[in-house]
């Protein structure tokens, strides 16, 4: 460990908290302060110790212990049980608060949980009884990635987390779906008849069937997931259609204009090859290679004939976009590291 070797000047509570950190966990404290201190001593000099409890004690006095931060979720209930704490803010996997997360409706109702944040900035992965069941948990993660699975073959209902980047898959279904994001339903494209009804949802994944998937607004990201999937874009653009190369191989996109976009999630940026077909005013095949590795993508649209380019997603995949004529010179000035082809 490394000691803090002298006294904290600070005067706020995440300051104290990050000095009193530097050398210790201040959550463990908060657990089982006698058996921190005990171990403080065995692992510390005497000094340290009683710098600690100097802190600790000058915290406590300003009254600015009711809220510990970096509480595992594991811990938060007897930590938010402990004297003195008013509430605590959970700070662990996100695999960790899902496991967790009755217990941490207890506390949310007693308004002792005070926000919950992703050590690994992880997705929060839930079926749709729990993401309607811990709705009060849910509105205290800080940063949130949401992602729902709808259970196969029956009507559900989801709303996703206000303010959160909400997704909301269909891959346990046994049947390609036709999915629309402006009316928020879902419907199994043969066999029982059934409507899942959605809504604060920007991301939407599909079956391992042929889906159709069309977006309601801009901003709004469609994974077909496997199988013969088509893919529609909001008309007003900025839709982003994302998959792995082998299944967007199956994949028809529509409605692609400038502004949409096309992440190739499983190739990996630049250096590669490719080549844009345009067999008509509004169809065309992007054909990306990158080692063994070559990916057909059947598009219709209206190109803006300036240009197709690729460039990094920043998550070890590959972005392609179009690029007006007018706007080309622009582009390239702007982006002079970015591939234009087509």
């Amino acid at each position: 460990m490394v000691a803090m070797l002298q006294a904290s000047d600070a005067t706020t509570l995440p300051g104290l908290i990050s000095d009193l950190n530097a050398a210790f966990d201040y959550s463990q404290y908060a657990s089982n302060p006698l058996a921190f201190d005990v171990s403080v001593a065995l692992s510390n000099s005497t000094t340290t110790l009683q710098i600690w409890q100097t802190e600790l004690a000058r915290i406590q006095t300003l009254g600015l212990d009711q809220t510990l931060p970096a509480v595992t979720a594991a811990n938060a209930a007897s930590v938010a049980a402990q004297a003195g704490v008013k509430s605590v803010v959970v700070y662990d996997t996100a695999a960790n608060e899902v496991a967790k997360l009755a217990s941490l409706k207890t506390l949310a109702t007693a308004n002792k949980l005070a926000a919950v944040s992703a050590t690994d900035g992880g997705v929060f992965q839930l079926t749709a009884t729990q993401l309607t069941t811990y709705t009060t948990v849910m509105s205290k993660v800080l940063g949130l990635n949401e992602m729902a699975f709808v259970d196969a073959n029956k009507a559900e209902t989801l709303t996703g987390t206000p303010g959160g980047n909400n997704a909301i898959s269909f891959a346990n279904e046994t049947k390609g779906m036709t999915i629309n994001l402006a009316t928020g339903t879902a419907t199994p494209v043969s066999g029982t008849v059934f409507t899942d009804k959605f809504s604060g949802f920007q991301i939407v994944a599909g079956s391992h069937y042929a889906d159709k998937i069309t977006a309601g607004a801009p901003n709004q990201t469609l994974t077909g997931n496997g199988g013969a999937d088509a893919l529609v874009g909001y008309s007003g653009g900025s839709t982003t259609f994302s998959d792995t190369a082998k299944n967007l191989t199956t994949t028809t996109i529509s409605g692609f204009i400038p502004t949409d976009m096309i992440d190739i999630k499983d190739m990996a940026p630049l250096p590669k090859t490719f080549k844009f077909t345009q067999t008509a005013s509004s169809y065309g095949t992007l054909t990306a290679t990158s080692g063994a590795t070559t990916t057909p993508i059947k598009l219709n649209g209206t190109f803006a004939h300036g240009g197709i380019y690729a460039t990094a997603d920043g998550k070890g995949g590959t972005l392609i976009g179009d690029v007006s004529s007018s706007d080309l010179a622009a582009f390239k000035t702007a982006h002079p590291t970015d591939y234009i082809f087509g």
